[in-house]
């Protein structure tokens, strides 16, 4: 994620495979402060802890 918003890659939303892949994708963004959609699929107890932080930002 770093790479594709550091080069100037036009991304408007984020499929991730699961979860964790998902909150790292969130993590990378925050440092880059672009705004995207962001999904996962698995609903794992870190997935759903991680989900009502980084819903609204």
């Amino acid at each position: 994620m770093q790479n594709w918003t550091g080069n100037g890659e036009a991304i408007d939303i984020v499929a991730a495979n699961n979860d964790e892949m998902a909150i790292g994708a969130a993590m990378a963004l925050e440092k880059s402060q672009k705004k995207l959609l962001i999904g996962g699929i698995d609903a794992t107890p870190d997935g759903l802890k991680a989900w009502p932080a980084i819903r609204f930002r």
